[in-house]
């Protein structure tokens, strides 16, 4: 289930129970394959399918594409990234 889904899941939740969504901070942790350029993380992908890795939460990119990742998680309400 994607993060968004899963994160109005919880806000439902907490809210039936009279707690505030916006106090509990939300985390995501996950893979990372990174390279300096597309061609660069595309070899470290090493012949995995991106769409597979991503299904799974893995983030893949260079540093401008991992940026802006991020900063979609952030919109989606994620507090913090942690990646491995």
């Amino acid at each position: 289930m994607p993060f968004q889904e899963l994160n109005a899941r919880l806000d439902e939740c907490m809210a039936r129970e009279g707690w505030r969504p916006e106090e509990v901070r939300r985390s995501w942790m996950t893979d990372l394959i990174f390279g300096r350029d597309p061609a660069e993380a595309r070899r470290k992908r090493a012949g995995r399918p991106e769409e597979a890795l991503r299904a799974r939460g893995i983030r893949i990119g260079t540093p401008a594409a991992l940026q802006e990742q991020a900063e979609r998680l952030g919109k989606a309400g994620v507090y913090r990234v942690m990646l491995q």
